[in-house]
């Protein structure tokens, strides 16, 4: 205690105190102090160069670790998520997903419902972490009953695409609101969007307006970029491309990859400005390298019809390739009608049937429309094929309709070869059974043991 107390008068008397010295320090009162001693540690009274030593602010996440202390807990798993200081903008570790995990699980233990979200984060995007949507849900559910917005708006979402959930698009209207209610702009875009499309509810332009409204506010860049697009089509407001295109530069300005992809499109199509593809296609590329999944499908769309670029099957499938690992739907239809129709790439139906099914898990109606196309194709051919295709489709709830559509038919020397088939395998069924009957363990072996047995005694 007398050590605690000499380091802590050092301290508020600024003079040079270390983190090794109060590690070092063996006191149970030590974890009373946890909690002012972070608050001095952000006031910067203690400094810890985290840029060239970034092992210094991981020794003193620790040590309040071992104090219980739960936020400590929860820093220290997001640093090993994302090998990212969120304090001093920098990476400043390798990742480790498994230390994450193991950090987020004590904060959560004791309560702490960033942890619990992140760590349902992790499960439902599924990357460098085994995808598990039910444990997504799981922990969405911990970290709302600790009121945390972000686990609301992502339930929210859940709901909406029938992801880990059943699809209730009420009920992800309902958790958006709730998140709203605590002032999350995610949510008020999503609820924005709802109403934009019209998906569960009525569309309402009015009431899309109001919420991104809302989220802009707030400062979100994806709702400045959604009322860039309702100016830039007109939806609700009258088309003004000067507004659209303002819109767009602000959410660049905020640092949103799309914002670039759709200014991009507007010089693509001379909408408000001048055309010039050379410009669409140097916006494409800055979105690109930001992770934008769209650019990625717009410049694998201008590959694969060679407009206003030299044709190239090999790049579009590279960037449509691309977006599909960000989970863009369109690029899915895109590749998924390349292997259908054989353009571009070897005719594959199996490769096109995965791409199709992918991009309807992901409610695009345009894969509707896609798949309706792939079962014409597969009525013209041979039974076998059909049936394999059937199989395929009917094993998905989303694409059991289509499986029906399917056309099976036989001719009276096949009904009768099928019939014979079906008998030899019931006969074989019947056989088994009976085998499996008399086995050790079986129902019937100690009857015909001890019949056996009897028959042994008479001859």
């Amino acid at each position: 205690m007398e050590q605690l107390n000499s380091w802590l008068i050092r301290l508020d008397n600024e003079e040079k105190v270390t983190i090794d010295e109060f590690i070092s320090i063996k006191c149970d009162d030590k974890t009373d102090i946890v909690k002012d001693f972070v608050k001095l540690h952000k006031f910067n009274k203690i400094k810890i160069d985290f840029i060239s030593n970034p092992q210094e602010y991981i020794k003193l996440m620790e040590c309040f670790v071992e104090c219980g202390n739960a936020t400590s807990m929860y820093k220290l798993g997001k640093l090993y998520a994302s090998h990212y200081n969120y304090d001093t903008k920098n990476k400043v570790i390798e990742k480790d997903y498994e230390k994450a995990i193991k950090y987020y699980k004590m904060a959560t233990e004791r309560g702490n419902d960033n942890a619990m979200y992140n760590l349902g984060f992790m499960y439902d995007v599924g990357k460098d972490v085994k995808q598990n949507y039910g444990e997504a849900i799981k922990y969405y559910k911990m970290a709302i009953e600790k009121s945390n917005s972000n686990a609301m708006n992502n339930l929210g979402c859940a709901y909406n695409v029938g992801k880990g959930v059943e699809q209730n698009y009420g009920e992800a209207i309902k958790y958006y609101k709730m998140a709203i209610e605590k002032g999350n702009d995610k949510a008020m875009c999503n609820l924005g969007c709802v109403y934009c499309i019209g998906k569960g509810v009525n569309r309402n332009f009015g009431e899309a307006i109001k919420y991104f409204k809302m989220a802009i506010e707030k400062g979100s860049s994806d709702a400045m970029r959604d009322l860039g697009c309702m100016y830039e089509h007109g939806g609700g407001v009258n088309r003004n491309y000067g507004e659209a295109i303002k819109y767009y530069r602000i959410a660049i300005e905020k640092g949103n990859s799309n914002a670039i992809s759709k200014l991009g499109r507007m010089y693509e199509c001379g909408k408000g400005v001048k055309r010039n593809v050379g410009k669409a296609i140097k916006y494409y590329k800055i979105a690109i390298e930001k992770g934008d999944s769209d650019a990625m499908n717009i410049l694998g769309c201008m590959y694969y019809c060679g407009k206003d670029v030299e044709q190239n099957y090999g790049e579009s499938i590279k960037y449509f390739k691309m977006a599909i690992e960000k989970g863009n739907d369109e690029a899915m239809c895109n590749l998924g009608f390349m292997y259908e129709c054989g353009k571009g790439v070897e005719q594959n139906y199996d490769e096109a049937i995965k791409y199709h099914q992918m991009a309807i898990e992901r409610d695009s109606e345009r894969s509707e429309k896609n798949i309706e196309s792939f079962v014409q194709r597969v009525n013209k051919l041979n039974n076998q094929t059909k049936y394999k295709y059937y199989r395929a489709l009917i094993q998905n709830k989303k694409t059991q309709r289509y499986a029906k559509k399917i056309v099976i038919k036989c001719d009276i020397e096949e009904m009768s070869n099928l019939r014979d088939t079906i008998e030899e395998l019931r006969k074989k069924l019947d056989d088994l059974t009976e085998h499996v009957k008399y086995m050790p363990n079986g129902e019937g072996y100690e009857d015909a043991k001890m019949e056996f047995e009897q028959l042994q005694t008479h001859y």
